[in-house]
């Protein structure tokens, strides 16, 4: 298999999780190799609690799901 293809199917299934758990956010995946996430006002739930955070990036997608969670959070 191509390497651009393994590196794009390892992004795509590290990706999934932050899709499925934070629906509201836009997951980017950089060519530097960071990870970021962008809150869509609308995409939020209209239930959802306000959040004073709008974009989080971190190393990892680990990393950046705990971000995440965190925002949610507060």
């Amino acid at each position: 298999m191509n390497e651009t293809l393994d590196v794009s199917d390892a992004i795509a299934r590290a990706k999934a999780p932050l899709e499925r758990d934070f629906p509201a956010w836009n997951i980017v995946h950089s060519d530097a190799g960071r990870w970021w996430a962008f809150l869509d006002p609308n995409r939020r739930r209209k239930d959802s609690a306000s959040t004073q955070t709008t974009s989080v990036d971190a190393d990892t997608s680990e990393g950046l799901h705990k971000l995440l969670a965190a925002a949610e959070s507060r």
